[in-house]
C-alpha cells in the first residue's frame, strides 16, 4: 500500500502525528519538532549550501 501527499509539508505533518497516536511521542512533541526542524533546514538552506 503505498500513500501519497499533496504536498511534502503534509506528509511530514502526518508522520509526526502518527508517533502521537502510537504513544511513542506527545502532540507538542511532533508539533514542536516540525517547527524546529523548519528553522535548521532554512538556516542549512541560507548559511551552507551554495549555487553550483
Amino acid at each position: 500500500m503505498a500513500w501519497f501527499w499533496g504536498n511534502d509539508e503534509d506528509g511530514t505533518y502526518e508522520d509526526a502525528q502518527s508517533r502521537a497516536w502510537l504513544g511513542v511521542r506527545f502532540p507538542w512533541d511532533a508539533e514542536d519538532g516540525l517547527v524546529l526542524g523548519d528553522r535548521i533546514a532554512d538556516h542549512v538552506h541560507t548559511s551552507t549550501l551554495r549555487k553550483l
